[in-house]
């Protein structure tokens, strides 16, 4: 495995994640996966994966519901069997554009796929829900 496979991997991920596709987002999740928000409003969560999944299926799979403008991948390295990606976002999640950082941490499976284990995402704030 190279950075470069990584870093497709991340691609694809992100690409699930905008389609809201739950079907491919599940088969990224590792069991244990943990997705730890935290925002300069003094917010902090933590979802699983089913969380994740479940909020998907709700709002309705395939509508995407956050405009993002872009997206950068800064870094993706692989570590032993473990890969580390730092990435940035600009979405609107109903407060304007804001920038939002991303740090991913994956791990190799023994069947060679790329599972995300974390995702630690730093923010202005929690999305208005009205």
């Amino acid at each position: 495995m190279t950075d470069s496979d990584l870093k497709r991997a991340v691609e694809c991920f992100v690409d699930a994640v905008d389609r809201g596709d739950a079907a491919a987002l599940a088969t990224t999740y590792s069991p244990d996966f943990l997705n730890i928000r935290v925002a300069d409003d003094g917010g902090l969560a933590s979802l699983t994966g089913a969380e994740i999944l479940s909020i998907l299926k709700i709002s309705g799979e395939g509508k995407h519901t956050l405009p993002i403008r872009e997206t950068v991948i800064h870094l993706a390295e692989i570590v032993g069997h473990s890969g580390y990606v730092l990435m940035t976002r600009i979405k609107d999640l109903g407060n304007g554009w804001e920038p939002m950082f991303h740090s991913l941490v994956w791990g190799l499976s023994g069947h060679g796929k790329w599972l995300l284990l974390r995702e630690f995402v730093h923010q202005k704030a929690f999305p208005k829900l009205s």
